[in-house]
């Protein structure tokens, strides 16, 4: 597989090819898991490129989670592992019954659509008005007063896996939180008019660099671009994320933003 296929931003994609980087295992996993357009891919698809991933490590030896105390294992055997542990956690959060309903919701926002008595039901329903890429279902326990595992779908009613990133060295269930975390190399210098699709700004810096290192890598779906951008309130400095989304911007300014070329120019003057 073309790893670098799993990073939405051509510009950064690019730019990875260029200078030679290579992802570690377990961050191709993430990438697997979290990048390009993971949100609208289906779960089946997810495991059968998990287990291309373990054909192209076989006989690897890597650590299964980032920052783990214990050394490297078989990392074939952890990917096999993750997907076992995955599968059944969405089996097991599709289950009914007396003690539990389902609640449909956005993801990011937890905005709520829906209760319902079953998975299926939940399922079944996504209100097309609103204009979410992705949503879940919450196995909502009535005695305990409180969701469990929730199963992360996308518009076309396909479940693309847990939600919640719940595995643990000894019961790997999709990837633990920070496993998200991966050093990517980005092209953005200061000065550089970018875009994330919506916003148009001026990248200035990265937030958190200095915790990162000073080769210009961004965390992936960790860390945003600081840029300057002009709004409502005129110029302000806002935060565009995921950084991996960013992409130059080529066109034309609009009018009302023109004033950012001249900061443009200003900025990288400065370096």
């Amino acid at each position: 597989m073309n790893i670098y296929d799993f990073i939405k931003s051509k510009a950064v994609a690019e730019h990875c090819v260029k200078i030679g980087h290579e992802f570690s295992p377990m961050d191709k996993m993430s990438l697997i898991a979290h990048g390009g357009n993971a949100q609208t891919s289906t779960f089946e698809r997810r495991i059968a490129l998990y287990r291309e991933l373990a054909a192209e490590c076989a006989g690897v030896y890597a650590k299964p989670y980032r920052g783990a105390d214990e050394g490297a294992v078989d990392f074939p055997q952890f990917i096999e592992a993750v997907i076992t542990n995955t599968v059944n956690a969405v089996e097991a959060a599709k289950i009914g019954g007396a003690d539990c309903v389902f609640t449909l919701t956005e993801s990011w926002n937890g905005n709520l659509f829906g209760v319902y008595k079953t998975f299926e039901d939940a399922l079944a329903f996504f209100p097309s008005k609103y204009d979410y890429e992705r949503y879940c279902i919450s196995r909502y326990n009535l005695d305990r007063h409180k969701s469990e595992n929730a199963v992360s779908v996308n518009r076309a009613g396909g479940i693309t896996g847990m939600l919640d990133f719940i595995g643990q060295p000894e019961h790997p269930s999709e990837l633990l939180y920070e496993d998200i975390y991966i050093p990517v190399p980005v092209p953005f210098v200061r000065g550089d008019i970018i875009t994330d699709g919506d916003a148009i700004g001026i990248f200035d810096h990265l937030d958190g660099e200095d915790e990162i290192s000073d080769d210009k890598y961004a965390m992936f779906f960790s860390v945003s671009a600081y840029c300057h951008t002009i709004g409502n309130q005129g110029l302000t400095y806002d935060l565009l994320d995921p950084l991996t989304n960013l992409e130059y911007y080529t066109d034309e300014l609009p009018d009302e933003l023109k004033p950012l070329k001249i900061l443009s120019e200003y900025l990288r003057n400065q370096l």
